[in-house]
């Protein structure tokens, strides 16, 4: 949290300076949802939380520009993103709440459509990921949707361990394990189309979930 609480606290800040990363990030993520209401995955008039949601890029330069999204909560833990935040909620009239805390840490109030992270679950353990993971299902409308957008490792998880931040990197077998745990079952897994250049060690994936069916 110390790095996310430095910096300037812009889009170049936080994707690192590079317009060609943030665009190709976009533009994939714009693709990902579209491909998903094309495919009725997903349905119209949608109710959605961002989780890790940094200074609200994802939410400005695509979520409000989607018609079928019809309102979105944003969640970020890093203080320094608040006043970015808010700025965006001013002139944006689909989000209704912005919450400054973890996503471990924060309790549901409502159902969502769609429960949305970006670089989420690198920053959390693999206690807190179970225990998101069961609290997110529990939390979807009945054809609701849980997305994640994350680097992958191929085998097992590395972990980046730095005077600024602590992550793990796991592999999809290691993610796949922990879904079947939380009683989720995946609907769709992949590299993008339009793939963003990452570090050659990681392979960045998409990740839809839903409920598993007990029936």
């Amino acid at each position: 949290m110390k790095y996310w609480n430095k910096g300037d606290k812009t889009e170049e800040f936080v994707y690192n300076n590079s317009e060609v990363k943030r665009k190709l990030d976009e533009s994939s993520t714009r693709m990902l949802f579209k491909k998903l209401l094309r495919w009725d995955v997903i349905n119209d008039n949608i109710s959605m939380i961002e989780f890790a949601a940094g200074v609200g890029r994802i939410t400005k330069n695509v979520f409000q520009k989607l018609k079928f999204i019809k309102s979105i909560d944003l969640l970020e833990p890093a203080i320094a993103f608040k006043t970015k935040l808010e700025e965006i909620k001013k002139s944006n009239n689909k989000i209704e709440n912005i919450f400054m805390m973890t996503g471990e840490k924060f309790v549901f109030k409502k159902k969502y459509d769609i429960i949305f992270g970006q670089y989420f679950l690198e920053n959390i353990s693999d206690f807190e990921l179970l225990s998101f993971l069961i609290k997110a299902r529990d939390n979807l409308t009945p054809n609701g949707k849980i997305i994640f957008r994350e680097n992958v490792v191929q085998h097992m998880y590395i972990i980046r361990d730095t005077t600024q931040m602590h992550q793990r990197v796991r592999s999809i077998d290691i993610f796949n394990f922990f879904f079947k745990i939380a009683g989720l079952t995946v609907v769709n897994e992949s590299i993008p189309e339009n793939k963003i250049p990452i570090d050659t060690d990681y392979t960045f994936y998409e990740i839809v979930l839903k409920k598993e069916n007990f029936a």
